[in-house]
C-alpha cells in the first residue's frame, strides 16, 4: 500500500467469522466465542496501525441445520438464543477490551 501512496489508508475486516454446528469445518459454541474474542482483541491492538472497522458475517444462524456449515456462523442460534460469543463481542462493542 506504500509503494502505491495508500499508506494512510486502513484495511477493513468484512465478513469475519466461523461457523459453529456438525460439520468437520465447523467449531463449538466454545471455540466460537474464544476465537471472536481473540480476532477482534488482535485486530484491535497488534495490528491496530493499519486496521479498520472488523464486522461479523452475520447475526443470527440462517438455518436450524448444524450441518449447514456457512449458514451457522452467526452469534445467534437459528432459534434467536444467544451463543456464548454474543455476550463476548456485545461487551467488546460496549467496553472496549477489559481481559
Amino acid at each position: 500500500m506504500r509503494e502505491f501512496g495508500d499508506a494512510s489508508k486502513k484495511v477493513w475486516g468484512t465478513e469475519v467469522g466461523v461457523p459453529t454446528g456438525t460439520s468437520i469445518y465447523a467449531m463449538t459454541e466454545a471455540e466460537q466465542a474464544q476465537w471472536a474474542h481473540d480476532y477482534y482483541l488482535g485486530w484491535n491492538t497488534t495490528f491496530a496501525a493499519f486496521t479498520g472497522p472488523l464486522t461479523w458475517k452475520g447475526i443470527r444462524d440462517q438455518s436450524a441445520d448444524l450441518g449447514a456449515v456457512w449458514e451457522n456462523v452467526g452469534l445467534l442460534r437459528y432459534d434467536r438464543t444467544e451463543k456464548p460469543a454474543y455476550p463476548i463481542l456485545r461487551s467488546i462493542m460496549t467496553n472496549g477490551f477489559t481481559e
